[in-house]
């Protein structure tokens, strides 16, 4: 008969591709006088679907070369 295989929660996540697009789209939309600090970027993100936690948010900031809110203030 075989084993019915692994599943796991994973299998409908979306990419890290999409997650990285949809938090560049937020960074490059938000307003400039008041950005988004990482706490409101991972609310932002789950209102998308995308639970990630604050430290993956970093991490994908830190690879697009984007500096954190303060220093993204104009």
């Amino acid at each position: 008969k075989g084993s019915p295989g692994i599943r796991t929660v994973f299998a409908n996540a979306p990419s890290g591709a999409v997650i990285k697009n949809a938090l560049k789209d937020l960074i490059e939309s938000e307003d400039k006088s008041a950005p988004f600090n990482d706490d409101q970027l991972v609310e932002r993100l789950k209102t998308l679907g995308y639970n990630i936690s604050r430290r993956t948010v970093v991490k994908y900031r830190d690879e697009f070369g984007i500096p954190k809110a303060s220093l993204r203030r104009e």
